[in-house]
């Protein structure tokens, strides 16, 4: 649960620092019919942070407050456009931790482990490879195995115990 935002004094020098770092000339994104209005200041983790008070607020919670007032408690606010440095009102909504997991499954933005075995881009072995390193087993140092593909000895370690590379 989304712990209510501290109430801030709306000073006229305070929206103009808002505004000020404000570009009205974001992309328009799918699904929307309005350009994003995209925060030029400070992020983090591709969020806008504005500074009040010694501490940040997120500028999309900001630019909430300004449009529609105080955030209900325990909501977070979801952008309907999936652009995190967005903060204009008209892609912004209040909603639940579970609404925004479910926004973000329903528009495919689910974190994907790395694929496994060949599969993954980085992989320095083909299932060939695993293969004669398990035949070979411990008859020979894992330090010279690594040696000879390529790779380090915890690799052939956990080759050799079925940690990585399962599938072969």
């Amino acid at each position: 649960m989304r712990p209510p935002l501290r109430p801030i004094v709306l000073t006229p020098a305070l929206i103009e620092k808002f505004w000020s770092r404000v570009n009205r000339d974001g992309p328009t994104m799918p699904r929307m019919d309005t350009p994003c209005w995209v925060w030029t200041g400070e992020r983090s983790a591709g969020y806008g942070r504005i500074m009040i008070d010694p501490l940040p607020v997120g500028a999309h919670r900001f630019a909430w407050t300004l449009a529609n007032g105080p955030i209900p408690d325990g909501l977070f606010i979801l952008h309907a456009c999936d652009n995190p440095p967005c903060v204009n009102p008209a892609h912004l909504r209040p909603g639940t931790d579970r609404e925004n997991v479910g926004d973000m499954i329903a528009r495919g933005r689910r974190y994907q482990p790395p694929s496994a075995g060949i599969l993954n881009s980085r992989a320095k072995l083909t299932p060939n490879e695993v293969r004669e390193i398990r035949a070979i087993g411990n008859s020979e140092p894992r330090t010279h195995l690594a040696a000879r593909y390529g790779v380090c000895p915890k690799t052939i370690r956990q080759i050799l115990r079925r940690e990585i590379w399962q599938s072969v």
